[in-house]
This record gives C-alpha cells, structure tokens and sequence, in this order.
C-alpha cells in the first residue's frame, strides 16, 4: 500500500515552526486476490481456486463482475494457437459473505470467437 506523509507549518510573528509528521497509508476501496490451493497440475486434475474481495469502503458494492480467462494463452509456433489449459466445473462456485453461504453467483462460459 502506498503511504503518504505529511506535515503542517505554522507561522505567527515572524516565526515558523513545523508541526509533527504524519504517516497515512491509502487503501483500496475494493480489493481482489486469487490463490490456488495446488502449486501444479496435470491433466485430469481438479484444481481449486479461491477468490477473495474485500470492500473496505462505507458502501455496498453491487452489480459486481468477475471475468477469469482460465490461463488462455497463445504459442508463439506456426501457425499461432490459443490454447486454455482449463475448464470451469458447473455448479462448483461457492459465495461466502462475512462467512456465510450465499446463493452461487450466475456464472456466464463464453467461448473465444
């Protein structure tokens, strides 16, 4: 997280003084992290990820959108192909919020073109 510091000057009868600094750090309105619970895999394994968001603004966040492209790449061979090394499991999405099940989000598969 970035910090910030700042500090005051005060000035009366000719004279300067500068006032204690302060240290502040900006946060993030919302974060994301995603992490694996394996460090490898190999075809025919089921890899689990976990997606965490915290929103640490006053708000309630809605209408939130979570786009993943399962790791698609392109080789740099001849001819150039784009490959996607994963699949998304139906129905394996599980929503926790403040640790609480909640109703699996809509998840939408779209296909590359």
């Amino acid at each position: 997280m970035p910090t910030f510091y700042n500090q005051a000057t005060l000035s009366f009868n000719d004279n300067e003084i500068p006032s204690n600094i302060v240290t502040g750090q900006y946060n993030e309105v919302i974060f994301a992290n995603k992490a694996s619970m394996q460090t490898s895999y190999k075809t025919g394994d089921t890899i689990t990820y976990i997606l965490t968001i915290t929103n640490n603004g006053t708000t309630d966040m809605t209408g939130l959108t979570v786009n993943d492209n399962l790791g698609t790449y392109t080789t740099t061979g001849t001819p150039a192909l784009t490959l996607t090394p994963l699949t998304y499991v139906n129905g394996s999405v599980l929503y926790y919020s403040g640790g609480t099940l909640q109703s699996a989000p809509t998840v939408v598969i779209e296909q590359d073109p």
